[in-house]
């Protein structure tokens, strides 16, 4: 993921075969680490850069996290088996993914430590937050109830689903808005 200034975040792994987030700002890698993590992804990365991404914990359980200000906040939907956030806007709303026991994923929005989730409005679906553009628009992708994968853009309460004409599946990436 990269933001306006040209800083970029992603993933490294050392020669210990351990995974380590990152920021490369002005030429500068600096590693990102949630502390106490077997593994952190760095996923997204604002304008003021804020950065989301998820880590593994001692509980080998995915956690979600935003970093500002050289500190870690956990994002974790209560009550879900795990929680991974992928992106954020400017206003440091957080979006990603979540289950929770014997159901499907839902999409999550983190708005200053309140958690909504989502489906698809179609029943049985799941939902995956990837990005979020600075006006709350949320890309991502669903699967049907045949396993095929779309793209979606929720967008004021709204769904609009896409896909690429005559494809298997279409997928969002991180950090898509």
């Amino acid at each position: 993921s990269i933001n306006d200034a040209g800083d970029m975040v992603g993933l490294y792994i050392d020669a210990g075969k351990k995974t380590h987030g990152y920021l490369l700002k002005q030429g500068k890698f600096t590693s990102i680490d949630f502390p106490g993590a077997s593994y952190t992804y760095a996923m997204g990365i604002n304008n003021g850069g804020d950065i989301a991404g998820f880590y593994g914990g001692a509980d080998n359980v995915d956690h979600g996290y935003l970093y500002s200000g050289g500190q870690f906040t956990k994002i974790d939907v209560p009550g879900a088996s795990y929680t991974a956030a992928y992106g954020l806007n400017d206003q440091g709303e957080v979006v990603g993914h979540t289950q929770f026991p014997g159901e499907l994923m839902k999409g999550f929005l983190w708005t200053k430590g309140q958690y909504s989730t989502y489906t698809y409005p179609e029943p049985n679906k799941m939902a995956c937050g990837f990005g979020i553009n600075n006006s709350g628009d949320i890309a991502g992708h669903w699967q049907d109830a045949a396993g095929t994968i779309r793209g979606y853009v929720l967008r004021k309460g709204r769904f609009v689903s896409f896909e690429f004409p005559g494809a298997t599946g279409t997928m969002i990436n991180v950090g898509s808005i």
